[in-house]
């Protein structure tokens, strides 16, 4: 694959170079030094961690506006680094203060864990409706095994049959003839 720059990798991925550096600083990805000293990132690297490459023409059309994670991103890096300058187009924002950032990343993290406590329910009464079907069928089981082991019973009794089931008296023409 080809080797891009910083730059060039941003565009291909629609993220910010300060996204690429953190994913580099954090190992996600892995960077080169090219012979004239320039950092520069194979291709393959950038399809591996973040899937798919977009072409010049629409990452220049994206380049305008952030998306909303690495938007988010920004935001958080700022509250945690306030030394940091300010995300582009936000510097003269009166909502930018750190008390209303951390409220930003609050009420984000509040929305997450509403998402988590809505699937949880959700597989909980999967494992629920599992359960009981599971039990329905241990039962039905159990009640297959009684009737079997009933019926072993039975067969397994080794008196002679005419206790249980004795032999009709011989009638007229039976006794006249001697027939069984």
């Amino acid at each position: 694959m080809a080797l891009v720059t910083i730059t060039e990798a941003a565009k291909l991925v629609l993220r910010s170079r300060r996204t690429l550096y953190r994913d580099i600083d954090k190992g996600r990805l892995s960077k080169s030094v090219a012979h004239d000293g320039a950092t520069v990132i194979d291709t393959s690297e950038l399809l591996r961690v973040y899937g798919v490459l977009y072409k010049e023409d629409r990452a220049a059309q994206q380049a305008s506006g952030n998306s909303p994670i690495d938007e988010f991103e920004e935001l958080v890096e700022t509250w945690e680094h306030p030394q940091l300058p300010l995300p582009k187009g936000r510097a003269n924002d009166h909502a930018t203060s750190a008390d209303h950032v951390q409220l930003h990343i609050l009420e984000e993290k509040i929305k997450s864990l509403e998402h988590v406590l809505a699937l949880e329910s959700t597989l909980r009464k999967v494992k629920d409706e599992v359960t009981n079907e599971l039990r329905a069928r241990l039962e039905d089981k159990e009640r297959v095994i009684k009737i079997l082991e009933n019926k072993v019973l039975l067969l397994d009794y080794n008196e002679p049959p005419e206790k249980y089931f004795p032999k009709k008296p011989k009638g007229l023409f039976a006794r006249l003839f001697n027939m069984k």
